[in-house]
């Protein structure tokens, strides 16, 4: 089964108990490498695999939308679980330390009029390959100690033989703090302070490659900018001509 890399992401509350939602920018690439189309409203089911087991209760899905009211909207595909299903049990258990801050955040719901934030050293991410024969996420979670992890029986291990093709980058350190330095706790897109500073006491700020590393981009200064979470999320899912060129010139 030859597998492609669509799309790396911060594992959140959704990712936990609903579903993934798939940018914009790879929805054509997901649907033709696993070789069917959907209609708006429409949804499939698919395999799904993770830590060596075989999963078939998610489905993907076109959700339906009114394109009167939305006449430019995007396609929003999803692939979508229930909570209760074997797959988002598996993922909570994997993913214990990203579950553990969502239900401290929405324990103290009533008094906190902020949006839930995991701090940078805790975030966990899950990647996601596709081929014809389905999905597979692979998983990158932080090894905890806050809560005794449930054992779950998935039954046997599926046997499955696999060619991989990634491409990995090595980023320059020196890149990375020269440019936050040079953004000074501003994000260089919206203009705003930083959100919240890290456990060092720096203005928390993410940088991006305005020419991405996956499309040829240098590895240089001249080609960094320091964004604010928001702004660094926006860029990879809208990826709007317009503010690439704004940031390559802040870059320059």
């Amino acid at each position: 089964m030859v597998e492609e890399l669509l799309f790396t992401k911060i594992v959140d509350k959704s990712t936990l108990y609903e579903g993934i939602s798939i940018p914009v920018a790879y929805q054509k690439f997901l649907l033709s490498k696993m070789h069917f189309s959907l209609e708006k409203g429409s949804q499939k089911n698919i395999k799904v695999e993770m830590c060596g087991y075989i999963y078939d209760d998610a489905v993907i899905k076109n959700q339906f939308f009114d394109e009167v009211k939305f006449p430019n909207h995007s396609d929003l595909i999803q692939i979508r679980y229930t909570k209760q299903s074997l797959l988002a049990q598996k993922i909570r258990e994997v993913f214990s330390v990203t579950e553990y801050f969502v239900n401290e955040y929405w324990k103290n719901q009533a008094d906190n009029k902020s949006h839930l934030v995991i701090p940078e050293d805790s975030r966990e991410y899950i990647a996601l390959y596709v081929s014809k024969d389905g999905i597979r996420f692979d998983c990158i979670p932080r090894n905890s100690t806050i809560k005794t992890q449930q054992n779950i029986d998935f039954g046997e291990e599926a046997s499955q033989r696999r060619e991989t093709t990634t491409l990995g980058f090595k980023r320059n350190a020196n890149v990375i703090e020269k440019a936050k330095k040079r953004a000074n706790g501003i994000c260089q897109l919206c203009g705003n302070q930083a959100p919240f500073q890290d456990k060092q006491g720096h203005p928390y700020l993410e940088v991006h490659h305005v020419i991405w590393l996956s499309r040829g981009g240098a590895d240089k200064l001249s080609n960094a900018v320091a964004l604010c979470p928001n702004c660094h999320s926006k860029m990879h899912i809208v990826d709007d001509e317009q503010d690439i060129a704004l940031l390559l010139k802040k870059a320059k």
